[in-house]
């Protein structure tokens, strides 16, 4: 149906005008915590991946390599944002060390710091490597 591709057009005029950090920081950051409305990180990735990645390449000012790994990174850091994210997930949650309310209090905490670290370390490395 060319969905992909018609939201990648319509999409794309917004993020050509931002600088390429903040660009790189909106669209990651996007991708990775609308994570919340997945119940896997396989089903959040078949989804969106191929959405931000279409909307992504748009931008000229990257590779469609560095693009792609710059969002799928993030799919290895998600696992801790809620009881469902990973398969352990679960099993951590039904323990019940961690309260329900505490699981997406601390989830969203720490998922906030992987994403900044990441943001701060990882992007300006992929940035560094690009050709």
């Amino acid at each position: 149906m060319k969905f992909v591709d018609w939201l990648a057009r319509s999409i794309e005029p917004h993020f050509a005008s931002f600088p390429l950090v903040l660009a790189v920081v909106f669209i990651v950051g996007t991708f990775y915590f609308l994570h919340y409305l997945f119940a896997t990180a396989s089903g959040h990735a078949t989804a969106l991946l191929p959405v931000f990645l279409a909307v992504a390449v748009t931008l000229p000012r990257l590779s469609p390599k560095t693009w792609a790994l710059a969002l799928a990174y993030t799919l290895g850091l998600m696992g801790i944002l809620t009881p469902y994210a990973t398969g352990p997930s679960p099993i951590y949650y039904s323990c019940g060390y961690i309260a329900k309310r505490d699981f997406w209090k601390y989830g969203t905490l720490v998922g906030a710091i992987f994403l900044l670290v990441y943001l701060l370390i990882g992007v300006p490395w992929l940035l560094w490597r690009e050709p």
